[in-house]
């Protein structure tokens, strides 16, 4: 496995509206997620599963605050997505997002979210906060 350049400056305060001033990477294999100045800073919070590096039963759930909003599933260098999941009381469906290299999430999560019109919209999430990722 290649070494990874990252600097150990920390990530400066977010503000919505700001984007990624760094590429993102998988806390545990260290694959690029989404490189810099893709993500758009939102400071929504999302009940995700804990993390894990396969796919289990849920056990215990963490409220994130703070996501990179990306426009375009195709924008992510590496990412997977679960099998969808409804939101509850809505007709919306949720993927959570994952590092496609060792499976490690949920990272993120992405909205599939259902109109009056019947059109669906989607909107993807990536983590922020360096519990669940990491930054180059």
């Amino acid at each position: 496995m290649s070494e990874v350049s990252k600097t150990d400056a920390p990530m400066p305060e977010r503000h919505a509206g700001d984007k990624n001033p760094r590429a993102v990477r998988c806390s545990i294999c260290t694959c690029k997620i989404l490189n810099a100045n893709l993500g758009v800073y939102t400071d929504i919070t999302k009940d995700l599963p804990e993390t894990s590096l396969k796919a289990k039963e849920v056990s215990t759930i963490e409220a994130v605050t703070g996501f990179w909003e990306v426009s375009d599933m195709f924008d992510f260098e590496n990412v997977g997505f679960s099998h969808s999941v409804k939101e509850d009381n809505s007709e919306d469906l949720v993927k959570y997002l994952t590092c496609a290299d060792c499976e490690y999430g949920p990272i993120g999560w992405c909205l599939h979210a259902h109109s009056q019109e019947g059109a669906i919209k989607k909107s993807f999430y990536l983590c922020a906060t360096e519990k669940r990722i990491k930054y180059e």
